[in-house]
C-alpha cells in the first residue's frame, strides 16, 4: 500500500511524533493488541494471562526462560504462574536430573482455553487485514517475519535490558552494544 501523499516521507530530522512509519506500525500495534484484549476480557483473563497461555500452547518452559520470553522479572512471573495455577491453567514440574529446577506447563484446561482464545484471536487479526488484496497479505507477512526476526531471538527487549543491566550491575564482563536503527 503507498503511503498517502499527504504524509511526508521520514527523514533524520523527523520526529516520531511525524514519523508515518512509526505510527503506522504503533496503530497497528493498538489494534492488535484490542483484538488480544477483547479475547481475553471475555474469558475473565488479563493480556498477560493471555500470553502466558500463548507461550506454554506448544512447549514447557523453566521459569527463568518464561520470564524471559515474557520481559518479566522472575519473581513476576512465578506471581503469574502461581495465580494461573489456582485456576487450574497450568501445573510446575521438576526435573528429573534437578529436582530445584522447576519447569511450567498448561493442563488439559488450559491447553483447551489457550486454543479457544488463540482462535478467537486469529479471527480478529484477519478481520483487521480483510481491506488488504491478498498479494499485499503476503507482503505484510513477509514485513512482520522480517521485523520480528531482528528482534532478539526468544527474548523481548525488556529481557534483553535487564540481563544487560545485571550484568553491568554485578560487575560483569559483558560487553556494551551500540543500538542502531537502520
Amino acid at each position: 500500500m503507498p503511503v498517502p501523499p499527504d504524509l511526508p516521507p521520514p527523514d533524520a530530522g523527523t520526529t516520531v511524533q511525524g514519523d508515518p512509519l512509526v505510527d503506522a506500525l504503533a496503530q497497528l500495534a493498538f489494534a492488535v493488541q484490542a483484538v488480544i484484549t477483547d479475547v481475553a476480557t471475555s474469558r475473565d483473563l488479563t493480556t498477560v494471562q493471555t500470553r502466558l497461555l500463548g507461550i506454554l500452547r506448544d512447549r514447557e518452559v523453566g521459569m527463568r526462560e518464561l520470564a524471559d520470553l515474557m520481559g518479566l522479572e522472575k519473581s513476576s512471573a512465578t506471581g503469574l504462574v502461581d495465580r494461573a495455577a489456582r485456576r487450574g491453567l497450568v501445573e510446575r514440574s521438576t526435573r528429573p536430573d534437578d529436582g530445584r529446577a522447576v519447569r511450567v506447563a498448561l493442563t488439559e484446561a488450559g491447553r483447551s482455553l489457550a486454543a479457544e482464545a488463540g482462535a478467537e484471536i486469529g479471527q480478529g487479526v484477519r478481520r483487521l487485514c480483510d481491506p488488504l488484496a491478498p498479494d499485499d497479505r503476503e507482503r505484510l507477512i513477509a514485513f512482520a517475519a522480517a521485523i520480528t526476526a531482528s528482534a532478539s531471538p526468544g527474548r523481548s527487549p525488556a529481557a534483553e535490558h535487564r540481563v544487560r543491566g545485571a550484568r553491568a550491575s554485578c560487575g560483569g564482563t559483558g560487553t556494551r552494544t551500540q543500538v542502531t536503527h537502520p
